[in-house]
């Protein structure tokens, strides 16, 4: 596996609940394209990435009591890495964009009597 290449766009990334013990689980996969038939799966192991047997069960690359993996979470947040549902849910931030651009035309208008500012809220 020394040569083995893994596009980003073929990764996946799971967590789970562990339901024999306390704490979290990642398991990692790809899905690599072959040119010769089906894709071939790998995953990620403690070692680097493994071939993946037809039926076997992925093992987690990562496992972590509920206070490591909110360690984790709370780091990658101070860094600047956000959950996708935070990049990609930006209608509430243009929204309020909007607003604060239309309450400065407004404050605009009553303070100088700026027509222009007046005439770009009427819609």
């Amino acid at each position: 596996m020394e040569n083995l290449v893994i596009d980003q766009r073929w990764i996946k990334v799971h967590a789970f609940r562990h339901t024999d013990r306390f704490g979290v689980g990642v398991f990692i996969v790809a899905d690599v394209p072959n040119e010769n038939g089906p894709n071939n799966q790998y995953y990620m192991a403690q070692n680097g990435w493994q071939k993946r047997a037809l039926g076997l069960q992925v093992p987690s690359a990562i496992d972590l009591e509920e206070s490591a993996a909110q360690l984790l979470m709370d780091g990658l947040w101070d860094c600047g890495i956000r959950p996708t549902e935070t990049r990609t849910h930006s209608l509430g931030i243009d929204a309020m964009k909007n607003h604060l651009n239309d309450l400065r035309k407004i404050t605009f208008f009553l303070l100088r009597g700026d027509k222009e500012a007046r005439d770009s809220l009427i819609v």
